[in-house]
């Protein structure tokens, strides 16, 4: 199949909504409530300020923030004007921030104070800022849009890698329609439709959501950041029939009481962004909760395989089955396809499959394949696919810890501990836990005694809490291959196994 489309250009998606459906509600945040009609008035706002800082085509956009209507407005602004999106997470550190401004060398920082602990004015090189503020609340007429063009870039998405330094995914716009497409045919679309957002806008999965809502004309009811108190209260009331969550999210919903009867409106929960035991998709279905479980990367512009309702057909473990028409296969070692039941490589093809990297072509070219017309992505996660096309994801080939949905690189941990005088070696993994998905532990090498308390410490303003590992092992020495990289998975059945001792 060959995955290019026929279809260059699509109508403006929000101004559709807009115009045919104008008092429909388009997003809650909580404080602020936009019909459609409101949402396309305040992008149209965000547009003439971001064209009076000389913003145009092809320009990159900096965004930090936690999610609101002012930021999903901007969203379409920056697509309206044909520039490109870089979200930042709001958690990360000042170097973090700033080795990411360097990469992407944005044309203008846009900011929401509200929450932000970070001093942007720290970061020397952000100098051209702009605040997001209250915008006007009188009327204002729509401001002409271009028809949307399916083939540029939209978004620059950063994601964690095996390497010490995250890579910047190039989206196009039409990575983000097909996807919203493709995965309303496969989970079906209502009129009714109101999606829980809970996800940051820093995630694709949360991006998607956004991009969702106008092609679909479903309402976003966001409630972020995540507090389960504030994500229950709107499952119960708010008439949610969608939510994505991931598995933290979905263990500590359950134990505050979430059930079917008090979620009557809920028709799917999709279950992804981390590993999700059987036991907790039990548990939750039990209570008559409707989740199905969903497997995606940034790099496929959020889910390409989603379990589907009912799922007694569903294989024990599974994923799901591909998002027409995505295509999974199953690769050894030298990139031929093996047969169903048998493990490999998971490559995906399809039209949410992402440009390439930022300033990366040696890792483009790494990632990204063609054979006979089809651009296949090397995902780099192992897994196997049933005579009846349901994907099991088993393990991945690359390091990546994630926790609580967040992807953290173990070697951009490992270089910052290293970087503690007291540290010699370090090796950084994930070892199963039943609430996270995964836990962040280091095993160390020191030169001097040195506390878990003390390392906590230092590496409280170099990375964000999510990254910082929450237990330290001291090792006499790290095991290495014969080129000198630290043995990962030694490590992690060394601590497993209880063969060493943590730190006090």
């Amino acid at each position: 199949m060959n995955t290019s489309s026929a279809i260059e250009k699509t109508p403006d998606w929000l101004r559709t909504q807009a115009l045919s459906r104008p008092h429909a509600l388009a997003i809650d945040d909580g404080t602020t409530r936009w019909t459609f009609l409101q949402l396309d008035i305040a992008s149209g706002q965000l547009i003439r300020k971001l064209s009076a800082a000389g913003i145009g085509p092809g320009d990159r956009i900096a965004w930090i923030g936690f999610p609101s209507a002012r930021a999903i407005a901007l969203i379409h602004a920056i697509m309206r004007l044909k520039a490109i999106l870089v979200p930042l997470d709001p958690k990360l550190t000042v170097p973090e921030l700033q080795w990411r401004w360097l990469d992407a060398q944005p044309a203008l920082l846009v900011y929401d104070s509200s929450g932000l602990t970070v001093d942007l004015s720290s970061i020397g090189s952000m100098s051209q800022r702009m605040a997001i503020t209250n915008l006007p609340e009188e009327p204002q007429d729509l401001v002409s849009v271009p028809e949307v063009d399916l083939h540029r870039i939209l978004a620059l998405v950063y994601t964690s890698g095996t390497t010490n330094r995250p890579k910047g995914a190039l989206l196009r716009v039409g990575n983000f329609y097909w996807s919203a497409v493709f995965s309303g045919i496969h989970m079906g679309t209502q009129p009714a439709d109101r999606w829980l957002f809970a996800m940051p806008l820093f995630h694709v999965s949360g991006l998607s959501i956004v991009f969702r809502s106008v092609i679909h004309g479903s309402a976003i009811v966001m409630r972020t950041p995540f507090h389960v108190e504030t994500a229950l209260k709107a499952l119960q009331l708010e008439q949610v029939t969608l939510a994505s969550l991931v598995p933290t999210m979905l263990w500590r919903l359950l134990d505050h009481g979430l059930a079917q009867e008090n979620a009557q409106h809920l028709r799917m929960i999709l279950l992804g962004g981390a590993a999700a035991s059987q036991d907790l998709v039990q548990r939750a279905r039990k209570s008559g909760l409707p989740v199905v479980t969903t497997y995606g990367l940034t790099e496929t512009c959020s889910q390409v395989v989603t379990g589907l309702i009912p799922w007694q057909d569903e294989p024990k473990g599974s994923s799901g089955c591909p998002i027409s028409p995505t295509t999974i296969r199953i690769v050894d070692a030298q990139g031929h396809e093996v047969p169903r039941g048998e493990l490999g490589e998971i490559w995906i093809s399809g039209p949410s499959v992402f440009a390439g990297y930022w300033h990366l072509p040696e890792t483009t070219a790494e990632s990204l394949s063609e054979q006979n017309g089809q651009r296949w992505l090397h995902t780099r996660d192992v897994g196997v696919v049933d005579q009846n096309g349901w994907l099991t994801v088993k393990d991945r080939l690359t390091d990546i810890i994630i926790r609580g949905g967040e992807n953290i690189s173990p070697t951009e941990v490992e270089h910052v501990l290293m970087s503690h005088p007291g540290v010699i070696e370090a090796g950084v993994v994930g070892i199963p836990d039943e609430e996270w998905g995964q836990q962040v532990v280091a095993a160390i090498v020191t030169q001097t005694d040195i506390t878990s308390q003390e390392l906590r410490s230092f590496l409280r303003n170099r990375l964000a809490g999510y990254k910082i590992p929450t237990v330290y092992f001291k090792m006499a020495v790290l095991p290495r291959t014969p080129s000198g990289k630290v043995q990962r998975h030694v490590v992690r059945h060394t601590i497993q196994s209880g063969d060493v001792l943590s730190l006090p």
